[in-house]
């Protein structure tokens, strides 16, 4: 139950901080935290923890009063999957449909695509990632 309140939570803080400062949104470093008892996770516990804080963020959007863009919902599973001990990457990419150009933005851990479906993401062209963040750091 706390993983969805958080995020809940996350995800009203993410709404707020795309909608005030844009250019903090984009910023923001999501620091990974050690994994409870300080005990090293294997690589499929891991994809465990951010499959179920994608399915809390998932849960959490259908309880708030508003729609959420993919930007708002990738912070959020970023910044709760880091609070879960597990490094992710934030993704923007962009693509050109006839003379308009589209932004996206998900998550991936270990190439994995989550917060969005992996055909759609296909279609962008990722940019650098994100504010230096992710598993890389």
């Amino acid at each position: 139950m706390l993983l969805y309140a958080t995020a809940y939570w996350l995800l009203l803080t993410a709404r707020r901080t795309a909608a005030v400062d844009p250019r903090r949104a984009l910023s923001v470093t999501a620091r990974r935290r050690d994994p409870p008892q300080g005990v090293p996770r294997t690589e499929d516990e891991e994809l465990r923890v951010v499959a179920a804080a994608q399915r809390a963020v998932r849960i959490a959007e259908r309880c708030v009063p508003f729609r959420l863009s993919c930007l708002e919902r990738s912070i959020a599973l970023h910044q709760l999957c880091a609070r879960s001990g597990v490094a992710t990457d934030l993704r923007i990419g962009v693509r050109k449909q006839g003379s308009v150009l589209e932004a996206h933005a998900w998550v991936e851990y270990n190439s994995a695509i989550f917060g969005s479906a992996a055909e759609h993401c296909r279609g962008f062209q990722p940019l650098n990632d994100v504010a230096g963040q992710g598993r890389g750091d």
